[in-house]
């Protein structure tokens, strides 16, 4: 069976979309906040859990990008049209916006560089226009 019947969404399509976007969304996390930004959140260390508490929680937080993926995927296979990389890059950039602003969003509420915030910002818009790239390289006629 290719399709789910209770939804249409092509089963092993949706499977390899989300076990790829997690590969990428674990890779280009750590990538972002494991590394370019290590100095920024070296420097606000007082907001944040120790690295040990982090540590406990890594299963927590793995479950969080895998559920955020497969959302986002269920999203982009519920609006396909099957035209292409454009397809993807429109998903991306719409959603992006819309994560990216929440993302930065936080601003007010915490006491961090605005520098921080923007990178945010900046980071889950380039993450979600990833995704909606590979999704759609994926998932197609």
């Amino acid at each position: 069976m290719k399709n789910c019947p209770i939804t249409g969404v092509n089963i092993i399509r949706f499977w390899s979309m989300t076990l790829i976007g997690f590969a990428f969304v674990f890779g280009y996390d750590f990538a972002l906040h494991g590394v370019l930004l290590a100095d920024q959140y070296q420097a606000t260390a007082h907001l944040w859990r120790g690295l040990d508490e982090m540590q406990a929680f890594f299963s927590i937080a793995m479950a969080c990008q895998l559920a955020f993926v497969i959302t986002l995927a269920y999203v982009f296979t519920r609006n396909f049209e099957g035209t292409g990389v454009g397809e993807g890059v429109r998903f991306g950039i719409a959603l992006g916006l819309v994560l990216g602003v929440a993302q930065f969003g936080i601003y007010p509420y915490l006491p961090i560089p605005l520098s921080l915030a923007a990178v945010w910002f900046c980071g889950t818009f380039f993450e979600i226009l990833g995704l909606g790239i590979i999704f759609s390289l994926i998932y197609k006629k």
